[in-house]
């Protein structure tokens, strides 16, 4: 057996304990001084989801600086021109790799935001195993064939802006969701400040950014139960900065995503930093970025999962080497990493 000893993440915090680990499954797992000499100490992260990407432009170089509008706003952002052109071969293979970076930085799985119709979600099922798909119709206008064969292939649907598209339709497509028993999600206030009530009412499972949102915007989602993904790094590119002491403050339920692969290197580690980074600046504990990370996904999909697996799981947790009495947070923004990923 190896062991992995130092501060675990659990869902009530970190604790000193450790992880054993026996061909790539979860052994044993408790607090405490380890059994045997451990084969790696630190911070002892789990797998976690990223909850919003945009896998679909990884390898693509906008070059320059760009709006929001300009460079990914549908259809004539320059992000689209590229998802138009690109031989799918090619396409595939830079979503494969970016994916296998992901996975080496820390996450698990995605929450992708997939264009391209159901032809947009079959590749993304067949190129990155570990993503949940929330693919976007290619029509502008309900086209109910359409829209069932998209559910089908895709998890749901995720949408972008309110403003992006007619009101009924996005009224009709999240009602297709519930019938089909799939997920419903759009990007709400990214730019700008849109309805909160008219997004609430398509009964999101969740909304992403919210970077342009009052408190009171804020406190809806908070009180309708709905979580919010927010995205730092990216929103910084386009000189936004999402409330976040704001959101937890409020009492929302946040969680974390990278957003467009053609923006961010997808580094678990890179967003909480940056996380940190915007929560001191915002008045708040830096460490709090942590809960958001390892807990914040699971209100979107629920899993059981603790510290590396249960007893019997296969391993899959991250070790971020620091020295004795080093803070958790403090570790992960080290150079180093170990990545368990068991494959029993």
């Amino acid at each position: 057996m190896e062991c992995y000893a130092g501060i675990l993440w659990t869902p009530d915090g970190p604790i000193e304990g450790y992880v054993g680990v026996s061909g790539g499954i979860i052994v044993e797992r408790g607090e405490g001084r380890p059994p045997s000499e451990p084969v790696a100490t630190g911070f002892i992260a789990p797998g976690v989801v990223n909850c919003h990407t945009h896998l679909g432009d990884a390898g693509f170089d906008p070059g320059g600086k760009h709006t929001l509008e300009g460079l990914v706003a549908p259809p004539d952002g320059l992000k689209h021109w590229y998802l138009s052109t690109v031989d799918p071969g090619v396409q595939a293979a830079r979503m494969a790799a970016y994916w296998a970076d992901m996975q080496e930085s820390g996450f698990s799985a995605a929450v992708d935001f997939r264009e391209g119709g159901a032809e947009g979600c079959e590749t993304l099922k067949k190129t990155v195993p570990g993503a949940i798909a929330l693919g976007r119709p290619r029509s502008s206008d309900f086209d109910g064939e359409e829209v069932s064969r998209l559910l089908d292939v895709a998890d749901g649907i995720g949408l972008s802006g309110l403003g992006d598209v007619p009101y009924p339709y996005a009224e009709t497509l999240s009602d297709e969701c519930r019938r089909r028993g799939k997920a419903f999600a759009l990007h709400l206030s990214e730019a700008v400040r849109e309805d909160v009530e008219a997004a609430l009412s398509l009964e999101p499972d969740f909304v992403v950014h919210m970077s342009s949102a009052t408190k009171g915007d804020i406190a809806r989602c908070a009180d309708a139960g709905v979580p919010i993904v927010v995205c730092p790094r990216s929103n910084a590119y386009f000189g936004l900065e999402p409330p976040v002491a704001d959101m937890l403050s409020e009492g929302a339920h946040v969680a974390l995503g990278t957003d467009n692969a053609m923006l961010s290197d997808g580094s678990l580690r890179g967003e909480v930093s940056a996380l940190a980074a915007l929560l001191a600046k915002q008045g708040r504990d830096p460490s709090e970025s942590l809960a958001v990370a390892f807990e914040g996904w699971k209100k979107i999909l629920y899993d059981k999962r603790k510290i590396g697996g249960r007893i019997g799981d296969k391993a899959d947790f991250t070790v971020f080497p620091s020295g004795k009495g080093t803070l958790p947070l403090d570790a992960m923004r080290g150079k180093d990493r170990i990545r368990i990923r068991g494959t029993g």
